[in-house]
């Protein structure tokens, strides 16, 4: 599994309305659950269907998911989407 792969030309734009007040909060909240994320790296639930479950993990925050990896003593982020996304179209 390959972490950047999507430009901002070929990124799908997101297909429900955007409050950008909201975001402001989103965002705070974010960085709170990842500086706990870094004490706590296994707290997310295993991705089953990946080739190596318990290094891909999820994350739920609020309305959104974080998937990240970990790799000994460092965090990847490699996607975060919000629930009225489709996971599977990502």
């Amino acid at each position: 599994m390959k972490a950047g792969n999507a430009s901002p030309e070929t990124a799908k734009p997101a297909s429900f309305p955007v409050n950008p007040s909201k975001l402001i909060g989103v965002g705070d909240e974010m960085l709170i659950d990842q500086s706990f994320l870094r004490s706590f790296p296994e707290i997310g639930l295993k991705v089953l269907r990946a080739p190596r479950p318990e290094l891909f993990r999820d994350l739920f925050i609020g309305k959104y998911t974080i998937r990240y990896f970990i790799n000994v003593d460092e965090i990847f982020i490699l996607r975060m989407w919000h629930e009225k996304e489709i996971e599977k179209d990502l």
